[in-house]
């Protein structure tokens, strides 16, 4: 019997270090999410770096234009600079992109961006 009252002790005191665990972890994590990054704080480029991207960028590195494409669009919300990105991603022979980019221009017809898409059509063969 009296190793029945221990083996209720100890379980007592488990769940006691248990719940103050527990209520460790919330406090923590309740610090955290007010503090939490938007979820365009993954597609950030430094700054510093940010001359650099772009010259690779420019050179046709994929990589390098993929990643301005999303920091344009998803971090700084600028759709002029992610769009050019997109459409040089295009240039690079990107099926996907290409179909985005003349996505893009065909829901927005102003006459400026009917010539632009005329003019991709006639860049890019189709």
């Amino acid at each position: 019997m009296t190793n029945w009252r221990v083996s209720i002790g100890a379980k007592a005191v488990m769940l006691l270090v248990f719940c103050v665990v527990s209520a460790v972890g919330c406090v923590a994590h309740a610090s955290q999410d007010t503090q939490a990054p938007t979820p365009g704080e993954s597609y950030k480029i430094n700054q510093a770096e940010l001359p650099k991207v772009e010259d690779r960028a420019m050179h046709g590195d994929v990589k390098a234009i993929n990643s301005l494409i999303d920091y344009y669009l998803l971090y700084e919300g600028d759709e002029k600079q992610g769009w050019a990105w997109m459409e040089r991603l295009g240039d690079t022979g990107d099926k996907t992109a290409r179909h985005n980019v003349l996505m893009y221009y065909q829901q927005r017809p102003s006459p400026s961006n009917t010539k632009h898409l005329n003019l991709l059509r006639t860049r890019w063969g189709m």
